[in-house]
């Protein structure tokens, strides 16, 4: 076969196929034809309402021309994203606030790079003040954190970083406020006479009214009205103790069945149990009784302090350290670590009470000389050295460097950290390169007198006029 009649054969096959598929296209795609030819309609339709300024006909335009073909085209998700934002602009959020949000979702969910970004950051930056207004941040840090992690842009992230820490302050205000435990937390009225309590959410849960009040555990907290014992449940309802000679000068670190007694009569602590409220105590009477965790217990007798292990005696450490850190609770054993004062020096140590007679040891030689036990598993502990705060891992190693004034332990994204006279919060979350130099950063500037840690997105911070909770957005 020559040369000229494989060309003429070639030829003939192309056209074959081009005539093939132009009889399929015909024959199956006079749906799509008219569909586009509908598209093609609304979209200059909007393009002419645009054009007059008639930007609310112009989305919906732009929208009916979405649905027709239902391929969530990039070109029409952005100009309806614009002309959201030009009737921001002109108007205000708030009347087209829900369909701007879901075209950037809609944004983000078909990856849309790069320009859809830019429109997505515009939207943030307006977005955030009408959300935070009306309490719904907790929306746009969401589409905040989903465009970060898919982009990784610089930008995104120290918008993401700011937002996340975005808080509202509760309308109580408490003469002495503790951090949320157990769902709720111990406060004292603004003249400091009477306890009561708040719910997880910082609101008052039973208003003050105790002369003294331990922390609730499972259903009741050990309170006193008048010297009398009591027991109080979450609701309110008040049950007083079986033996009413019983004179309290001090309760302390309730964990559902012991608590620390001092009646009026004694110069210590003893421990006293609830069984039925019926009040029973040992006869010892300590310097200090902290808070049963994880059945162990700190105990001061004769000015030396040991860890007492109410599972295994031998795994008691004995009366042989000069003090040993406790939290607010009464806690000091956490995360199987404390701190105990050895020589003038607090160092770190480890306890297992399954080791039995070997059940502590120095975690590490390096000693401080101030440090506050661990608040929860897998956080970080404050510690002191000269007259500087920084903090430790569980491993005693130094990951914040000493450079506050005062700090707390936290197992949160945030601790507390005071700088320059006042009261802040660092972030304890870590990034990927580049961004690794957050950790340990400021994160909510030092504006507070006062401040303790975060549980659940709710802390306790001491303003001018007293102690109020603060929510993280996030978290509301």
């Amino acid at each position: 076969m020559n040369k000229s009649i494989k060309i003429l054969l070639a030829l003939f096959s192309v056209v074959a196929t081009v005539f093939a598929s132009s009889l399929l296209i015909s024959a199956v795609i006079p749906g799509d034809r008219e569909a586009a030819e509908r598209r093609q309609y609304h979209l200059s339709r909007a393009e002419q309402f645009r054009e007059l300024g008639i930007y609310v006909d112009a989305i919906n335009e732009y929208s009916a021309a979405l649905r027709v073909m239902r391929d969530g085209d990039p070109n029409i998700l952005l100009a309806v994203a614009e002309l959201h934002l030009a009737l921001f602009e002109k108007h205000g959020f708030e009347d087209n606030s829900n369909q701007y949000r879901r075209t950037i979702q809609l944004i983000l969910d078909n990856n849309i790079p790069p320009e859809g970004l830019s429109i997505a950051d515009t939207y943030y930056y307006h977005a955030i003040p009408y959300d935070l207004a009306n309490r719904r941040m907790n929306h746009s840090i969401e589409l905040i954190d989903r465009s970060w992690r898919r982009t990784q842009d610089d930008r995104i992230f120290r918008l993401r970083h700011a937002t996340r820490h975005t808080f509202t302050q509760g309308r109580y205000l408490f003469g002495y406020a503790t951090p949320i435990q157990r769902g709720t937390a111990r406060v004292m009225c603004l003249d400091e006479t009477y306890w009561g309590f708040v719910n997880a959410e910082g609101r008052v849960l039973l208003s003050p009214e105790f002369d003294l009040a331990t922390n609730f555990s499972g259903d009741f907290a050990v309170v006193t009205r008048d010297g009398i014992l009591q027991l109080v449940d979450r609701n309110g309802y008040r049950r007083a103790a079986a033996d009413l000679s019983i004179n309290a000068a001090n309760i302390a670190h309730f964990d559902g069945s012991l608590f620390a007694l001092s009646a009026h009569n004694q110069s210590g602590y003893i421990i006293a149990s609830r069984d039925d409220f019926m009040i029973s105590t040992r006869e010892t009477v300590y310097d200090f009784i902290g808070m049963r965790f994880n059945d162990t217990i700190a105990l001061q007798l004769n000015g030396m302090w040991q860890i007492f292990d109410f599972r295994d005696s031998r795994a008691n450490t004995g009366f042989v350290f000069d003090s040993i850190a406790v939290d607010e609770l009464g806690r000091a054993v956490v995360a199987n670590r404390f701190f105990a004062r050895e020589n003038g020096r607090y160092y770190l140590m480890g306890y297992d009470s399954a080791s039995g007679e070997n059940s502590w040891w120095r975690v590490s030689d390096e000693g401080f000389d101030e440090a506050r036990p661990f608040f929860e598993a897998g956080g970080v502990a404050a510690v002191r050295r000269g007259n500087r705060w920084g903090f430790v891992d569980t491993d005693g190693e130094v990951i914040i460097p000493f450079e506050f004034e005062d700090a707390r332990s936290s197992s949160f994204l945030l601790a507390p950290v005071k700088r320059d006279g006042l009261w802040g919060f660092i972030t304890l979350e870590r990034f990927p390169a580049p961004w690794e130099n957050y950790f340990g950063k400021i994160a909510i500037e030092p504006q507070f007198y006062d401040a303790k840690q975060f549980v659940n997105g709710v802390a306790p911070v001491k303003i001018e006029s007293g102690w109020v909770y603060i929510s993280l957005i996030m978290y509301t």
